[in-house]
């Protein structure tokens, strides 16, 4: 079994992500009126980098309830749901590329705090649904795995498509030096990043210099791993 620490590093809360801790849940018919409210809003939004933070923003926060409703009642068609339609809203951001393109060119500051957060949560999205995944009954473990890759396809996708390799994997650094948690927490970054090789579109410089990193990670996890096997033990 993994280390205690190394599990905790893979626990992600709704700070996170960004999000609320929500009172109704996805399998609440009130559900339906937060879904309106946040479409009523995204039809008055129409600067480009606002409308993608804005999607963002409720794509971390179905997320965060879908993970908060397979802790309290299980996993069942309702986190199912929300995990697509979450992947809905990154999809749409992806669908949206020319925009943000010119967007950057326009206002660099805004889309680049945009693609910061967009980095920073991506790792947590991708550690949500593997918890969600880790305790589904058999009938719904592949669904969400197809989910994960698929909303990590349309994270890169729109990534790779607005920024530079360099800046693109910056960001993803920034992003894992960031995080709370021990020494260990990028174990768990290392597999997100072997996921994005292996499973992701993106521009084969890009792939590289996230290739790049995540060897320069692991090389740093194997460091930590020898010192603690030969670190003393308790008296």
């Amino acid at each position: 079994a993994p280390p205690a620490d190394v599990v905790a590093d893979a626990e992600v809360t709704s700070a996170d992500l960004g999000a609320k801790e929500a009172r109704v849940l996805p399998d609440s018919p009130l559900y339906a009126f937060k879904r309106f409210g946040r479409g009523f809003r995204m039809a008055f939004t129409f600067n480009p980098a606002k409308e993608a933070t804005l999607r963002l923003q409720y794509a971390n926060q179905q997320f965060a309830d879908a993970k908060r409703l397979a802790e309290t009642k299980g996993v069942n068609d309702d986190v199912t749901k929300a995990l697509e339609r979450a992947q809905g809203d990154l999809r749409a951001i992806r669908e949206d590329i020319g925009n943000l393109q010119d967007e950057k060119a326009k206002n660099p500051q805004a889309m680049n705090a945009f693609l910061e957060r967009a980095a920073a949560t991506a790792f947590q999205q991708q550690k949500v649904m593997d918890h969600i995944a880790q305790d589904a009954p058999a009938a719904f473990r592949e669904q969400i795995a197809e989910r994960r890759d698929g909303v990590l396809n349309e994270v890169g996708a729109f990534m790779g498509g607005v920024d530079d390799p360099d800046a693109m994997r910056q960001r993803f650094e920034r992003a894992m030096e960031q995080q709370s948690g021990s020494a260990f927490k990028d174990f768990k970054n290392i597999e997100v990043l072997k996921r994005v090789e292996e499973r992701v579109v993106m521009p084969e410089r890009i792939i590289r210099e996230l290739r790049s990193l995540r060897e320069e990670v692991e090389k740093l996890k194997g460091e930590l791993s020898r010192m603690r096997e030969h670190a003393p033990g308790p008296d």
